[in-house]
């Protein structure tokens, strides 16, 4: 058996799931209570920032879809939409910060192509046992 027959078993255990739930809130919550911070203003520079979205949202996704046992892609995407466009829009109103539709679409495009990953690999899984 290949790797993908083990770890997705693995991964969909309560314990699992439970911590990739918590992960995914407490990161969440950092983003907006961080980004509300002077210090984030221009924390990391163009175009790196791009990396750091996709790295982040790409995770969420990923902590998200072990948290729901790999059964909603599309609850996910959704969700994790909502947070990007929530994130922008907090960052209108906070000083030296600025909302910016490329970010907005780099989060999506990485929340739904790690969900994409997630969901092939998830049903890889399933069929090597």
């Amino acid at each position: 058996m290949t790797i993908f027959g083990y770890l997705p078993p693995l991964l969909q255990s309560r314990g699992a799931r439970t911590v990739c739930l918590v992960l995914s809130v407490l990161l969440i919550a950092n983003l907006f209570i961080l980004g509300s911070q002077p210090f984030a203003a221009g924390l990391i520079p163009a175009p790196w920032d791009k990396l750091a979205h996709l790295a982040l949202f790409g995770l969420l996704a990923v902590l998200l879809m072990v948290a729901s046992g790999f059964s909603r892609p599309w609850t996910v995407v959704v969700m994790l939409t909502l947070v990007a466009a929530a994130d922008e829009l907090h960052q209108r109103v906070l000083p030296g910060r600025h909302a910016d539709p490329y970010d907005f679409g780099t989060d999506v495009a990485a929340c739904v192509a790690a969900t994409f990953v997630c969901s092939v690999w998830s049903r890889h899984g399933r069929r090597g046992r």
